[in-house]
């Protein structure tokens, strides 16, 4: 997609009312964890005064702005604002459509696409910008707010009242957010966030909560744009280039095996080369321990945008510090499996062979992703032999590599041998006895680099575990022997590689084998209705739920709950609350607890060393499945409660996103949907069904098989 800046937005300029037709209202749920993650942006103007002060009272202030209901594209004007707002020096600024400016720090995630950086993306500081979405609630309602902000000064104003900073004063780490309490009333409730940038980039997260801190599933968030007007996508922040990164330790020699690297990558290179034509973007998932949590992942990650610039690379860290693979086996199924990640970089320690096989079976088994595991590197302890290259478990990392045909680093013998070629103490690489340096962050980040290469002699099953269905084959060659169209489907143009509908008469249907569905929605205004065998997918009893943490992300209880289990008989869309009651020892390590849900209610009790079945028969907990520490912690502290909530996968209508402005069809943004995950594999049937409401563009359909799931063969 062509690459938009707020300067060169507000350069186009427009003046006069548009009709209410020329306007759509979007209203979509709220993220997984209950973050906004649709707002409109107005800036940046140079910042004046204090963050108490009003920058807009000029023009009525900022507790106005919601009741002139803004749009993406419509202009503001700002008397005061010079020429620092653009290179025209125009006093008016453009509302513009942007996405959740938060990603970075969300949860694992980074993508260094945060607020405060210029179309050339460098840095924009001692500016100001606004952010307004509205929160739509069925009725009256207490909720919770928690708010969380990096780089800037920032206030919230929620129907036109300040509620964010609470008290003048916000939390003195980013890293745990500040709650706000606040009551939604029925209806629309506009949010007003006010950033002033201090460096960049800044960020923000805001996250919709029930007062006992679960997401507000019937809590929707709502913007108005113009129709045909592109959202702005936040430009990355520039970081320092790659080439300069690798000069800042002597040159890596080349691998002794170069010609096998990049040989089980084959899918994940042509996703990252074809990006920038199919507009498909790459998930990229890394999991471990807390050296997978350095700094050595961003920098592998900028490396790779570096040389796919246009190709958009989602990268998501989930590492926990100090888990090995006893815990990360049990974990992965809500930390990285729900992600439908293209690549998965995965190492841990502390695992036996069986351990290790249970995690890398599990990705095999729930997606397509190709998989990257390494050997360890060397560590400070002296019994870690620096004259043995090999280890211990390089013959294991190697087997395992094999069987599942995953992409092996072999770390620790070039590491050795680099050590060993520099006359290096192996403490020049650690900044400890076991965590990196950033030169042993460099050089880990060179070493999984390097296996990013097109190697044609590597055997791919990408044909077989992923099929794409051209939407255009049917109407072009007139066999319905994949994708069938009934009624009025249409070529766009000649030019065009989709095919549309407007008509609810109409319908499209494909017959496959697999467990995930995605759509490559193209430009278009309408939406379409979506079954899976002939029922709507978040009706089929496929659940997701999310790994149980405290209620809000802070502190450890004695006891923490690895895994749970899920009767799709019986699960529904519903928030968990796990409360620790009683201590049955000194230490802790033996307690009661109790169960309730969101829609359940009080739903039985149990302890820590039995085997627990909720009374409703939802939930599963073994005995086997807690960790548990010893804590002088009080069953009465509050923060004693682990909360979880479990959602049906699957999405039940799509919406197509209007374009403007792309002279070519490789130009124009396709949208990338997952509508149903986590079928039995086996023969489906997909139905798509135009609302009639505008029309329904589709480019394709692109459907997932996973080697290792049931009915399949590897």
């Amino acid at each position: 997609m062509r690459s938009i800046g707020i300067a060169a937005l507000c350069l186009a300029m427009t003046t006069g009312v548009l009709a209410e037709d020329d306007v759509e209202t979007l209203t979509g749920d709220l993220g997984t964890y209950g973050e906004v993650n649709r707002w409109l942006m107005l800036g940046y103007l140079p910042k004046e005064g204090a963050l108490s002060d009003d920058r807009l009272e000029p023009i009525g202030g900022e507790a106005e702005l919601p009741k002139r209901i803004p749009y993406a594209g419509q202009h503001l004007r700002v008397p005061d604002v010079d020429e620092a707002t653009g290179p025209d020096g125009r006093s008016r600024v453009q509302w513009v459509e942007t996405g959740n400016p938060g990603e970075r720090m969300m949860d694992g995630f980074f993508r260094r696409a945060c607020l405060f950086v210029d179309e050339n993306r460098d840095p924009i500081t001692n500016h100001t910008a606004y952010l307004l979405c509205s929160l739509v609630s069925p009725e009256d309602k207490d909720a919770r707010l928690l708010v969380r902000v990096g780089g800037c000064d920032a206030k919230v104003l929620l129907r036109g009242q300040a509620v964010y900073p609470p008290g003048g004063q916000r939390s003195k780490t980013p890293w745990y957010p500040d709650e706000i309490d606040v009551r939604l009333q029925a209806g629309v409730n506009p949010v007003v966030v006010r950033m002033d940038g201090r460096w960049a980039p800044a960020w923000l997260e805001l996250r919709v909560l029930s007062p006992q801190g679960m997401p507000l599933r019937d809590v929707k968030s709502q913007i108005r744009v113009r129709r045909g007007f592109p959202p702005y996508e936040q430009p990355l922040l520039k970081t320092k280039p790659w080439s300069e990164i690798k000069a800042e330790i002597p040159p890596v020699p080349p691998s002794k095996k170069q010609l096998l690297l990049g040989s089980r990558l084959t899918r994940t290179m042509s996703l990252l080369e074809s990006g920038a034509a199919t507009r498909r973007p790459v998930r990229i998932v890394f999991y471990g321990q807390s050296i997978t949590d350095q700094e050595w992942t961003q920098l592998l990650v900028d490396a790779l945008r570096e040389r796919f610039p246009r190709t958009r690379i989602i990268a998501i860290n989930r590492a926990i510090g100090g888990w090995g693979v006893p815990l990360l086996q049990k974990t992965i199924q809500y930390d990285v499996l729900g992600e439908r990640p293209d690549l998965v970089c995965f190492h841990a320690y502390q695992g036996s062979f069986a351990q290790w096989d249970r995690v890398l079976s599990s990705i095999r088994r729930r997606t397509t992703a190709e998989i990257v595991i390494r050997s360890a590197h060397i560590r400070r302890d002296p019994r870690d032999r620096i004259d043995q290259p090999e280890g211990a478990d390089v013959p294991a990392m190697s087997a395992l590599a094999q069987k599942y045909d995953c992409e092996l680093v072999e770390c620790r013998q070039e590491w050795v041998g680099y050590l060993n070629a520099h006359d290096w103490d192996r403490q020049r690489l650690l900044r400890d006895g076991i965590h990196l340096s950033r030169e042993g962050n460099v050089l880990m980040a060179q070493l999984y680099e390097r296996h990013f290469r097109n190697n044609y002699s590597g055997r791919s099953a990408d044909y077989r575990s992923v099929r794409r269905y051209d939407a255009l084959y049917p109407l072009m060659s007139g066999r319905t022997d994949e994708i069938v169209l009934t009624g009025g489907w249409e070529r766009v143009s000649e030019h065009d590689q989709c095919v549309q509908s407007a008509s609810p008469d109409d319908r499209l249907t494909l017959k496959f084998v697999g467990t995930r569905v995605d759509l490559a929605l193209a430009p278009g205004s309408g939406g379409a209705r979506v079954l899976i065998d002939g029922r709507k997918p978040t009706a089929l009893g496929v659940f997701q739920g999310t790994r149980p943490r405290t209620k809000s992300g802070k502190g450890r209880p004695p006891g923490q709950l690895l895994a749970y289990r899920l009767d799709p008989e019986k699960a529904e869309d519903e928030a968990w609350e796990l409360t620790i009651t009683e201590k049955l020892n000194d230490d802790f390590t033996q307690f009661k607890f109790r169960l309730d849900g969101s829609k359940t209610g009080f739903d039985g009790g149990g302890d820590s060393q039995s085997d627990f079945v909720s009374r409703s028969g939802k939930i599963g907990i073994s005995h086997l499945d807690w960790r548990r520490e010893k804590s002088e912690a009080d069953p009465a502290d509050g923060n004693l409660k682990l909360i979880w909530w479990v959602t049906p996968l699957g999405t039940d209508e799509v919406h197509c996103r209007p374009a403007a402005g792309y002279a070519l069809w490789d130009d124009m943004p396709k949208q990338y949907v997952n509508v149903i995950d986590r079928l039995p594999c086996g023969e489906h049937e997909l139905t798509l069904i135009p609302l009639g409401d505008g029309p329904f563009a589709l480019d394709s359909i692109e459907v997932h098989r996973p080697p290792l799931s049931r009915g399949t063969q590897p």
